[in-house]
């Protein structure tokens, strides 16, 4: 990925719904450019493109970040709360850790009575949990164009330096 489709990317990221031309104003680039790099890298580096919602004005006030240890269970446990209707972002982790969850709900005692079914219904050795306060930044990394990291390489992934 050179430098002209970095700064694509970055325009992109931080408004999925900029038109082409002002795209081609703001970057420098020919709108033709733009099209066919959009097209070229569409499929290989976009997984899709989406709103960012403001959970809270739509009365989702209760927000976590949830680490479960989840022993043998873990399989189940992330299939469960792969088709969860609240849970927002999904992980599999590491360092002693099995799963981590984003969930959101309208209100803390939700989220505490999901949990609580979690645990009765999957075998979780060990849970943190981390309420979301306040929003500082979301999706920020590869969205300001005058703040590109170095060393992306053409597969998508930093070269060591």
């Amino acid at each position: 990925m050179n430098t002209k489709d970095q700064h694509i990317i970055a325009l992109l990221r931080s408004n999925g719904r900029i038109p082409l031309t002002k795209l081609s104003r703001e970057s420098g680039i020919a709108v033709s450019t733009i099209f066919d790099r959009l097209r070229m890298h569409y499929p290989r580096y976009v997984k899709r493109f989406t709103a960012l919602l403001d959970f809270e004005a739509l009365g989702y006030k209760a927000h976590a970040h949830v680490l479960f240890k989840s022993g043998s269970s873990r399989t189940a446990l992330l299939r469960y709360l792969s088709g969860h209707p609240n849970i927002n972002m999904l992980y599999r982790i590491n360092n002693g850790w099995d799963v981590l969850a984003e969930l959101i709900f309208p209100d803390m005692k939700q989220l505490e009575q999901f949990i609580d079914t979690l645990e009765q219904r999957f075998t979780i050795t060990e849970r943190h949990i981390a309420y979301l306060l306040q929003e500082i930044s979301r999706e920020h990394f590869l969205s300001d164009p005058a703040i590109l990291p170095q060393g992306l390489n053409t597969r998508g992934r930093a070269k060591a330096a």
